[in-house]
């Protein structure tokens, strides 16, 4: 249990990291590439979550996470090129 807490840890450091990112990227209104990258530390804050219930195996779960964040990632890369 202790590799799952710590990646649900991570989880939520990369979810604020994220929510930090994007406020400052509208904000700024310039730096698209912020943007980008806010969701793209959301996409890897799914992934750690993802590991953490294949950790606790949770496989329902950590398909639904992986999922998310192979969609995410996807349509923000798409959109901004």
């Amino acid at each position: 249990m202790y590799q799952s807490n710590k990646l649900f840890d991570l989880h939520y450091k990369l979810m604020g990291a994220s929510a930090i990112i994007g406020i400052l990227a509208i904000w700024l209104d310039q730096y698209t590439f912020l943007i980008l990258f806010a969701f793209y530390a959301l996409t890897a804050s799914f992934v750690c979550a993802g590991l953490a219930y294949y950790y606790r195996h949770n496989r329902n779960a950590f398909v639904i996470e992986i999922l998310r964040a192979i969609l995410v990632f996807f349509l923000a890369t798409f959109l901004y090129f």
